[in-house]
């Protein structure tokens, strides 16, 4: 039984590392930290491949969007002020939530964006402002971010993740989350963003996630929201929605419909948060 790696790789480009990512496929890994400890069969791989000296720690503001690369730390997006300017602090506010401040140091946004485990809030923030990820390897490719969700090595290797800066308006964001204690992992959460624009609720983007249910978008509550009265809105119709568009598998520290309820909910909030920021 392998209990680590015969060999550490280390490529002297992105490029290289995301063909190496492709052509070993299972066989090998990425040294980069998650919010969480991985099992040890993540690490038990015939390689794993070192991206430290690659250049990938920065966050690169322009007036269309955001880069952030993928080895940058946590602790550096909680603690950058342009993007707090761009995006409100919801990005800084949904790392702060990963986990305590040395583990914030250490662990970076690709290992928490391809970790399997972990607080699902960085993740959540980021499928609401609509982020992509830019991934290299024998070829360069853009990938959604609702389709990267453990797929460590399908595209290559994860340079970047793009967020666009949305038309100027009144914008707004909501960031909920259930917990047992403050630096609790999440039982459930939920992220949205949107726009008032004429008094009506435009471009709405709502993202939920529980212990058994993956981060992901939630088409029909959006739906929903979209071209809604922003001024007196109620959350009824699109609790119903939510419950109905979500299947978490039960966890023993939470049942499935419990999960449910509370990512029904919580989405409701975060929605009444987003509209109250928005000025509606």
């Amino acid at each position: 039984m392998r209990t680590g790696p015969d060999q550490i790789l280390r490529p002297k480009t992105p490029q290289e590392a995301g063909s190496l990512l492709e052509k070993l496929g299972d066989d090998v890994g990425l040294l980069w930290l998650g919010a969480r400890a991985e099992a040890p069969e993540a690490w038990a791989r015939a390689s794993m491949i070192d991206i430290s000296g690659l250049g990938l720690d920065y966050i690169t503001v322009a007036d269309d969007g955001v880069a952030i690369g993928s080895a940058t730390p946590i602790q550096e997006l909680v603690e950058d002020e342009s993007l707090e300017a761009a995006f409100g602090g919801l990005v800084n506010t949904a790392a702060r939530r990963l986990a305590h401040y040395g583990l914030r140091n250490l662990a970076s946004i690709g290992g928490a964006m391809n970790s399997h485990i972990g607080p699902p809030e960085l993740f959540l923030a980021l499928l609401a402002l609509g982020s992509e990820g830019a991934f290299v390897g024998a070829s360069e490719t853009t990938v959604p971010l609702a389709e990267m969700w453990s797929e460590e090595g399908k595209h290559g290797l994860l340079k970047e993740i793009r967020v666009a800066r949305a038309p100027a308006g009144d914008k707004g964001w909501g960031l909920e989350w259930l917990a047992r204690s403050p630096m609790d992992q999440a039982l459930a959460a939920a992220c949205a963003v949107v726009e008032v624009k004429d008094g009506k609720i435009r471009t709405p983007r709502l993202a939920v996630a529980s212990l058994g249910w993956a981060p992901s978008r939630v088409g029909k509550g959006e739906a929903i929201l979209d071209s809604a009265p922003a001024a007196g809105w109620t959350p009824d119709d699109l609790v119903q929605a939510v419950r109905a568009e979500v299947s978490p598998e039960a966890e023993f520290r939470a049942s499935s419909e419990y999960q449910k309820d509370m990512m029904a909910r919580l989405a409701g909030r975060a929605v009444q948060a987003a509209l109250k920021k928005a000025g509606a």
